[in-house]
This record gives structure tokens, sequence and C-alpha cells, in this order.
């Protein structure tokens, strides 16, 4: 097969709880209210018009997006959620090039669910399995940190730095790339994991995996994490740091145990109830810099050896090397 023959018509790409349809100039009214946004614009490039004029999407979808998907140089879908097949949510594409291959924006209030980590893996199957690259890249503000995380957590590796113009100025900029054979060979792992057993522990897995996924790349927060898993059946989980390992507990005695990314740093000997204290009032807050694999390490640095959530309790347990417990309970 020729690398980017686009199938026609384009085919919308449904994962577990997405639709991406392709682009339509219709879809330009529910843009241009969603996307003139800072927290969305300030990571893309610079070329992109800032303040955003009222017909900023129309005009774009006119003169860029759709010309490039008729010349097969790009491919256009907006982000839907299966249960609100009406309503735009976001979008993403892929783009022909050497140096940038994909870009997407997912609007505030749908960020921190997991969205646009489900939504890069649909297109990266059909960037790799239906177009026929070999490579995918893509580049980033260094500062984007939540890009940063969902590249490093489908195992893109970092190739190179540069310096560039984006909309928030001209700053360090990097480039990430996976291979077409480490796509695959992520996914076949990962299949692997989720078929192991029934189709109900299969289901639940997936589950699982996808909010460790969102919670470590950024895209869904501690309450939305909690809400996920409940809707799914489960009870609680456990984080067990010396083992590398997270284990959740579902209402119908089974259990799905997943690997934690790899991590160097140790579980500290002495146990510091106010440190953790600490960490988790920046978690709740969400301060600025936050993130889950850095919380991992400030608590692990307090002597965090793992730690209990439970649903209907309503709180966290952290335990230490030496048994010392801190309790937190969920914020009213």
């Amino acid at each position: 097969m020729t690398a980017g023959v686009t199938p026609s018509p384009l085919p919308t790409l449904e994962t577990a709880r997405l639709l991406l349809r392709p682009l339509v100039i219709e879809d330009a009214i529910q843009a241009q209210a969603l996307f003139p946004c800072w927290e969305i614009v300030r990571f893309m490039d610079a070329i992109v018009p800032w303040p955003y004029p009222a017909d900023g999407a129309r005009t774009f979808y006119e003169t860029v997006a759709l010309p490039a998907m008729e010349r097969g140089e790009a491919w256009h879908w907006t982000i839907r959620l299966r249960t609100s097949p009406d309503t735009l949510v976001g979008a993403i594409n892929l783009k022909r090039g050497d140096r940038e291959n994909r870009g997407f924006w997912v609007a505030p209030g749908w960020q921190r669910r997991g969205i646009a980590t489900e939504a890069c893996a649909a297109v990266n199957d059909f960037w790799f399995d239906v177009l026929g690259f070999t490579v995918l890249r893509v580049g980033k503000a260094v500062a984007n940190e939540a890009s940063r995380r969902i590249s490093a957590r489908e195992g893109m590796r970092l190739v190179g730095t540069e310096v560039r113009d984006f909309v928030s100025g001209r700053q360090p900029g990097e480039i990430w790339e996976i291979s077409a054979e480490e796509w695959r060979s992520r996914r076949a792992r990962r299949a692997t994991r989720e078929h192991g057993g029934s189709d109900m522990t299969a289901e639940r897995t997936a589950i699982a995996q996808r909010c460790l996924d969102a919670a470590y790349d950024g895209t869904m927060d501690f309450p939305s994490f909690v809400r996920a898993l409940m809707e799914a059946g489960f009870e609680g989980y456990d984080v067990d740091y010396r083992r590398g390992t997270s284990t959740y507990f579902h209402t119908s005695g089974e259990s799905v145990q997943l690997d934690l990314p790899a991590s160097d740093t140790p579980v500290a000997a002495a146990f510091h109830a106010d440190t953790i204290a600490r960490a988790v009032r920046e978690a709740q807050a969400q301060a600025p810099g936050y993130t889950y694999a850095g919380f991992c390490t400030k608590v692990k640095a307090a002597g965090c050896a793992g730690y209990m959530v439970s649903f209907p309790g309503r709180r966290v347990l952290y335990f230490g090397r030496t048994a010392e417990t801190h309790v937190e309970h969920f914020p009213r």
C-alpha cells in the first residue's frame, strides 16, 4: 500500500467513549464557540491568530483544513462523546510532514477525563494501519506538560529540541516520535493484558488502564478518576510503590492488577505524614505545575510505600515501610 492513500470517504473512528467524525464546514459554529480560549491556544503554533477572530474557525476550515483533506495532505476529525454525539468537545488531526504529524485540542470543560489520550490512540492506529506511515512525529512546547505526558505514556521518544514560535511566545520546543513497530508492539501487549480473561474482566481491565493512563498523562483529575471507576462498579483500589503495581477491586469480588510506569525514586525509610498531607493539598488544589507523577515522587520521598483508596469510605490510607499510616478524607 502507498503510504497516505486516504480511504474514501474518510471514516468515523470509534473508541470506547468517543466518536471521531470527519470534519465538515458545519462544525465551524461549535468550534468557534469553544476554541478561542487561552488555555487551548497558548501552546499552539504562532500561525494561529490571537486574539482569535469571530470567523476564525470557518476561515480555517475553508482555507486550510478542508482543502488539505481534499488534497490528501491532512486528515481532520471532530471529537465527540458517544453519549452526546451532536456535541463537539474538541478536534484532532493528522498531516503529512517530517517534523509534525498530529495535533489536537479539547475544550476546558472536557479536559482531564482521558479524552485526548483516547482520541490520540485512535488516530495513531489510523496513521499506521490505514494510511501506512512508518513513523509518527509530534512537536510541542517544553512547557506543555500535559501534551508531553501523553506522548510519554504512548511510548514516544524525545528525538529533538528546537526553539520555535508559539501563540504564547518564542520558547523551547521538542519533537517526539514513535515507529509503527513500536506502536503495534505496545498495542499488542495491552491487548494481551485486557483480553486475558472473560469479556467482563477485559472490559474492566480496559477501563482501569484508561484511568491509570489518564492520571499519569494529566488528562483526568482525581474526582473524574474516582467517578469513572465507580461507574464501572469498582469500590476502591490500592497502589504499591515497592512492587510497582496498582490493583482495582470490583464489587463482584474480582480484581484487576496493572503495572505502574517505571520509576527510579525509592521509598524512603522514614515516614513523614506532614509532607504527604501537603502533597495531597497540592493535588486537591491542582497547584501550578502539579502532576500525578510528581505527586508519586513526593510521597515516596516522604516514606509512603503505597496507599489504599475506599470509595464507600471516602478516604485514602497512606502507609510506610514501618507500617505507620496517615488517613486523608475525600473533600466534601
